[in-house]
């Protein structure tokens, strides 16, 4: 909010109190510096370092920081101490780090990242899962741990996966008794699945509706 009062307040008629090239560079930097924290709080876990106080101190010092930016005057003065207090939080989380942990394997993530650029990322199958794709044919990534349809992407695993291992021409899910919500049929035969709830079976259909392009809400087909 306070950056684009900065920006409106640089189109004030016979004002000039804000220069807009002077701040660009302080919200470029504040992005980067954000973007930062955000790694290193994700990265603090793997490490074992104590995340809680790391992150208190390193998003502290770039209040501080911008605080005092906003406070002092003279722009070639509070500009550079962005810049130092900002190389002073990455040169502090990285020497606990080399203490701790080394930073060898920074390399090699470092290096992937910037192969990255350019590259499709590629969808490789979960050993021991089924690849789903979307109705278009590309691959989906499962989701995250703690991702908001990681339990349907779950169940949508437990319906299809044991079925389709058993070599099922046919599996039906339903989620309309707590009983059979999971059948599949082989060589003719049907078989009863199991593992699978009546909320599991729900979370699952519409699952695979959402990335087959349907309507998840037309309860008909």
């Amino acid at each position: 909010m306070g950056a684009i009062h900065m920006l409106a307040a640089a189109d004030l008629i016979g004002g000039g109190y804000v220069n807009i090239f002077k701040i660009i560079p302080a919200i470029v930097l504040l992005l980067i510096w954000a973007k930062m924290l955000a790694w290193a709080d994700k990265d603090a876990v793997v490490a074992h370092l104590p995340r809680i106080p790391l992150n208190i101190g390193m998003l502290g010092s770039m209040v501080v920081a911008y605080f005092l930016f906003f406070l002092l005057p003279y722009y070639f003065v509070t500009m550079p101490l962005l810049v130092v207090v900002f190389a002073v939080d990455i040169g502090t989380y990285l020497t606990i780090r080399h203490q701790k942990v080394g930073l060898d394997d920074l390399k090699s993530q470092f290096h992937d990242w910037l192969h990255s650029f350019g590259k499709k990322k590629e969808v490789k199958a979960v050993a021991g899962q089924v690849l789903l794709v979307t109705k278009n044919g590309q691959p989906i990534e499962p989701p995250a741990g703690d991702a908001p349809d990681r339990p349907a992407y779950d169940a949508t695993q437990a319906a299809l996966t044991d079925a389709l291992k058993k070599g099922a021409e046919q599996i039906d899910v339903d989620s309309r008794s707590e009983s059979g919500t999971l059948k599949y049929w082989v060589d003719c035969v049907m078989y009863p699945g199991a593992g699978l709830d009546r909320a599991a079976a729900g979370t699952s259909i519409g699952y695979i509706k959402a990335i087959a392009g349907m309507d998840i809400e037309d309860r008909r087909k």
